[in-house]
Order: C-alpha cells, then sequence, then structure tokens
C-alpha cells in the first residue's frame, strides 16, 4: 500500500472514530439538570436479584447495582441518599428510561450489539462479568452440556441466555 494511501486511510478512520464516539453533551447536560432540579437520582432496578437488588422487610434496598445508584447519586448531589429506586419488571427496563420514569437503569443486563445500537441509550462500563452454565438434577447422570441433545430446557424468552442457547444447539 502506497503512503499516502495509509495515511489517507488512517485520517479517516481517526476522523470516524472521533465522530462516532461522541455522546451529544446537550442530551447528557439535560438529564444531569432534570436530575439535579428534582433533587434526587431515580434508578431503575429489578425485583429481585440477591446480591444485586433485594429489599428487606423494612423495605431497605441493598446490593451491588442498590450500590452502583448510590455511588452515583453521591457523585452528583454529595449523598448516597439521595438516590430512589423503581422496581420494574425486565421487559419494561428500557422503556422505564425512555419515558423518563429513571434516570439510569442499574440491574444485571448483556450487553449486546443489538441493544446498543437499538435503544437509543447508552451503556457505561461493563462492572460485572458472569458466565452461564446448564443446572441438572445431580443423579440424572449428565456431565456435560454436549448430552443434553433432545432434552428440554427452561430458558426467559427475549434474554440474552436465549440467544446464547440458541447459539449452543447450532453446534
Amino acid at each position: 500500500m502506497k503512503y499516502t494511501t495509509k495515511i489517507l486511510l488512517t485520517a479517516v478512520v481517526a476522523l470516524c472514530g472521533m465522530i462516532f464516539s461522541q455522546v451529544p453533551a446537550s442530551a447528557a447536560d439535560s438529564t444531569l439538570k432534570t436530575v439535579q432540579d428534582r433533587g434526587y437520582l431515580n434508578c431503575i432496578i429489578g425485583n429481585s436479584f440477591v446480591g444485586f437488588y433485594t429489599v428487606d422487610k423494612s423495605g431497605k434496598w441493598s446490593g451491588m447495582d442498590i450500590d452502583m445508584c448510590r455511588s452515583v447519586a453521591a457523585a452528583v448531589f454529595g449523598d448516597k441518599d439521595k438516590a430512589k429506586f423503581n422496581s420494574v419488571q425486565w421487559a419494561q427496563s428500557f422503556t422505564s428510561i425512555k419515558s423518563g420514569a429513571g434516570d439510569m437503569l442499574s440491574k444485571g443486563m448483556t450487553w449486546t450489539l443489538s441493544r446498543d445500537t437499538s435503544q437509543g441509550l447508552d451503556f457505561l462500563d461493563t462492572y460485572f462479568y458472569d458466565g452461564q452454565g446448564f443446572m441438572v438434577r445431580k443423579d440424572s447422570g449428565i456431565k456435560s452440556a454436549l448430552e443434553l441433545k433432545g432434552a428440554t430446557v427452561c430458558v426467559l424468552t427475549g434474554t440474552s441466555s436465549e440467544l446464547n442457547l440458541t447459539d449452543f444447539n447450532r453446534t
């Protein structure tokens, strides 16, 4: 490849990176101003996922995703208790944010290309990595997922787990 072609290609790639990596400041500024004017951060969370978001008998929330919301509230207001929690079903997660029912979504969610490009929302850095597996009765004798051919498998529809299961079955 000629030197000038390499330079031109490098410049085009760099320019595209700068253009497409920018979040519109006005949208981010507008959301922050709305939150500050309201006086609290409204976090969308799930109903219960031990270790991530659970509520005790007195109504106090705890867990990693709860701590994440409280951390953002502390950064914005200097007070972690300025975080409020709105529990929604999985299917309402994105619509809750888009409708303004919440300011941030803090719940276990796989970051996929389709979610990143189709929802009109911004994913932040990944802060928890997990894995997936199959659970079978101990007395089934099954030692590998490869032995599940023809078995009935339960999975939540519309989740990345369903997509992963579909991919697994293709192999």
